[in-house]
């Protein structure tokens, strides 16, 4: 129900100036409507948008009110309409026929206008505050399964996570950082990251990066970090902080991704743009990278710069007959 709608109420009883009366004490709050009978009632609900509330008589020809509730209960789309009943019967047995038939309430007749009015009013407040609730309900159950879907991503993530307090102290970490670092979530626990320190990150990284994280802004960059065991790997990490609804920093997220493969095959594609791959001796393209560096050192200092070139003559015949290990040995003596 609309909070700019006027409520709709079916008024259902054989007697017309039964039906009068009540529409007289309705309509000028409500959007009132009737049926003459429990047969007529019920295919006024299934055809029609169904009401806010009933308003029912017990004692009907062919069908009583209790069946009418009964039929209306039964009905996965009018069981949560609330039914009142309207009677003049006052004996424990008949209030307790009304409730076991699915009514919430029931009012005596003759009609006091002001019961009727007050018991209406509650009923309908108490049936938008469900229908509040069972929204609400609802809402939760969709952010639970979200944040079981979230907890599952994380416990399942092929890359490390990590989560800290706003003191970057160890607050979770998934099973795929226990299995990187050799740490168990309970050695990490309470630890600062520096666990894992190496000692071969430059120092100048974790200042760049607490210059950012304190102040709400990402960092992102590559860490030497060490096992459990001892073994050094390359990570590449992504941090950020987790702020409150005012904007505060409550936490510490990293994601990291082991790419010490990638780092050992960079340097190795650096050592063979730079050496011969058959003797591992530098190559041209590094030796004119050194004359250069050594020539503008020079430069700068004002300084002289020798260089001794050395031929070895008949290398090639040596290579040729003896093979390429002598032809080395030669070359490093």
């Amino acid at each position: 129900m609309k909070a700019t709608t006027r409520a709709h109420i079916l008024i259902v009883d054989d007697i017309p100036t039964n039906i009068e009366v009540l529409l007289g004490v309705l309509e000028k709050d409500y959007d009132p409507s009737f049926a003459t009978s429990g047969r007529q009632a019920l295919t006024l609900v299934a055809t029609q948008e169904p009401p806010d509330l009933i308003l029912l008589d017990v004692m009907m020809p062919e069908m009583d009110g209790y069946e009418v509730c009964a039929a209306l209960k039964a009905n996965g789309s009018t069981r949560d309409i609330p039914v009142i009943f309207i009677t003049a019967r006052t004996d424990v047995e008949s209030e307790t026929r009304a409730f076991a038939a699915g009514g919430v309430d029931f009012i005596h007749k003759p009609i006091n206008p002001a019961v009727v009015r007050a018991r209406v009013r509650l009923q309908l407040e108490l049936k938008q505050h469900i229908k509040t609730l069972a929204s609400n309900l609802a809402e939760i159950q969709r952010a639970n399964e979200q944040l079981m879907i979230l907890s599952k991503a994380i416990e399942q993530s092929p890359t490390s996570i990590v989560i800290t307090d706003q003191h970057a102290n160890i607050q979770y970490v998934n099973p795929q950082f226990t299995k990187e670092t050799g740490y168990s979530s309970t050695e990490a626990i309470g630890q600062n990251p520096r666990l894992l320190q190496s000692g071969l990150t430059p120092r100048s990284r974790y200042v760049e990066m607490w210059d950012l994280l304190p102040h709400g802004e990402a960092w992102a960059g590559e860490l030497v970090n060490r096992r459990k065991s001892g073994e050094v790997y390359w990570e590449e990490a992504r941090i950020a902080p987790v702020k409150d609804e005012s904007g505060s920093i409550t936490h510490y997220v990293a994601v990291k991704l082991n790419i010490t493969d990638r780092k050992l095959a960079q340097d190795r594609l650096l050592f063979i743009a730079s050496h011969d791959v058959l003797t591992q001796l530098p190559n041209r393209r590094l030796f004119f990278d050194r004359v250069t560096q050594a020539l503008e050192l020079a430069k700068r200092k004002d300084t002289q710069l020798a260089l001794l070139f050395i031929d070895l003559d008949r290398f090639k015949p040596i290579n040729d007959n003896w093979g390429h290990a002598v032809g080395d040995l030669l070359l490093q003596a």
